[in-house]
């Protein structure tokens, strides 16, 4: 819901300290903070994100009007594809798109997961910055939102696939025309 209300220089994100993803815990999140932060919060945080929305606008343009494919899924998957040719360009290991990461601890480590492997999630994108913070960018080309179990998913798989991380940040991005 905070999503829907992004605009006005708000941005919707979840904040929480990654430490209490153990083995042999809970793998329930215990979030720290749930709500928005002003843009200058997110840009103070997360040093890629007005980048990260250029490259989604870039997509969306270089793919063209919606009405040209045969339905907003085949749409989206035209605009992920070039973003994430924006971001493999800039060659940073802390700065990637389209990364799978291991859902489950229990499954056997492989590294790096395959793209499309079984009990795996991908990342639209992430950056992972020195002082341990992570931030997760979910780019959506229609209407759905990043609801709150799919930002707990990807920030649980990405924060035990990359270390040591203090804290996770989860937005949404959408390319503005």
């Amino acid at each position: 819901w905070l999503s829907s209300q992004n605009g006005d220089g708000l941005q919707a994100v979840m904040g929480f300290n990654a430490r209490e993803f153990r083995p042999g815990t809970s793998n329930s999140l215990q979030l720290g903070y749930v709500g928005q932060l002003s843009e200058e919060e997110v840009e103070a945080a997360c040093y890629r994100w007005r980048q990260v929305e250029g490259f989604a606008a870039r997509a969306a343009n270089a793919a063209g009007p919606v009405s040209q494919y045969p339905s907003m899924a085949v749409y989206g998957t035209a605009v992920h594809s070039r973003f994430k040719t924006y971001i493999d360009d800039q060659h940073d290991w802390r700065f990637q798109a389209e990364r799978s990461f291991l859902k489950e601890q229990a499954e056997p480590m492989v590294d790096p997961v395959p793209y499309g492997y079984r009990g795996s999630v991908r990342v639209d994108a992430y950056e992972y910055r020195d002082d341990g913070t992570l931030c997760i960018y979910d780019l959506k080309t229609g209407k759905s939102i990043v609801q709150d179990r799919r930002a707990e998913i990807l920030a649980t798989a990405v924060s035990r696939g990359l270390a040591p991380i203090r804290r996770v940040i989860v937005t949404e991005v959408r390319p503005l025309r």
